[in-house]
């Protein structure tokens, strides 16, 4: 028999099959403990079967916490960086499944109750997005502008595109150092963040296509070596912003899952303690 083929979109598709099946396993077999038993005894959260769930829930967040210390806690089976990521994602998402599983897939009672559903299910969203973002912003950049870039150093290099041009443009005629004032020194400020590249990493380029062509046809001899040179640096800076876009999506997005994983786990304690004094 032919293994199991996973044609998916690459965002989407897992790195580890092994780890997949596995979770894949975990949940389908809580889902068959929670239906066999709901359809013969009932469910609700108070009843054995449902704090089972709850504490197994409780279990792996508590694993899942651990994840920020991974690199003091690399022993065997997560002996590696990838190991912890494996866990933290898959781990998040059946904890998840196990929370809704300990509820009886109904709303809970109170505000309370209903606000650690929230948090729960918004920190599980807010990591697989991050997953899918860690997966194919490094790889859609890579391919379609074919330039890599370290986020601190984007700033030094697009300061040293701008020295480039500097020196470029010295002995130029006067046009093209108006052009140069007016189109080209604006163009290389920054990095800036610009959400048209969240669009299309490929954003301006028609426009600085346009514009270079538009004074080419007035410059003769070293001039229009000195603006094509002018124009491949501008592009590469542009290249530069669309990293650094996309980058500060990375960034912000930590800012978004962090902050609701740790709410998580104060409102996971405060949940335990009161279930614990009554």
């Amino acid at each position: 028999m032919s293994p199991i083929r996973l044609d998916m979109p690459a965002a989407l598709r897992p790195k580890r099959r092994d780890w997949f099946v596995a979770f894949v396993g975990l949940a389908l077999g809580g889902l068959l403990v929670f239906v066999v038993l709901d359809v013969l005894y009932g469910w609700s959260p108070g009843d054995t079967w449902g704090l089972i769930f709850g504490g197994l829930a409780t279990a792996v967040m508590a694993i899942e916490v651990l994840y920020a210390l991974r690199r003091r806690l690399l022993l065997k089976p997560l002996n590696t960086g990838q190991a912890w990521l494996q866990v933290h994602v898959y781990g998040g998402t059946l904890a998840a499944l196990l929370v809704l599983i300990h509820i009886g897939f109904r709303w809970p009672h109170g505000l309370f109750g209903l606000a650690l559903l929230l948090l729960t299910l918004l920190t599980t969203i807010s990591g697989l997005l991050g997953v899918v973002l860690q997966k194919t912003v490094p790889t859609t950049l890579t391919s379609s502008i074919g330039v890599e870039a370290i986020y601190e150093r984007i700033p030094e290099m697009v300061a040293d595109l701008r020295a480039q041009a500097d020196e470029t443009i010295k002995g130029a005629s006067d046009m093209l150092q108006r052009f140069y004032g007016s189109h080209v020194q604006p163009a290389l400020a920054g990095p800036a963040v610009s959400f048209a590249y969240l669009m299309d990493v490929h954003t301006g380029r028609e426009r600085l296509v346009t514009d270079f062509k538009g004074i080419q046809s007035f410059l003769a001899g070293e001039d229009k070596t000195r603006a094509d040179q002018l124009q491949q640096l501008v592009t590469r800076k542009m290249d530069l912003e669309a990293h650094y876009t996309w980058q500060n999506v990375l960034r912000g997005w930590l800012l978004l899952h962090v902050p609701l994983a740790m709410l998580l786990v104060a409102a996971i304690v405060a949940h335990i303690a009161a279930v614990w004094r009554y």
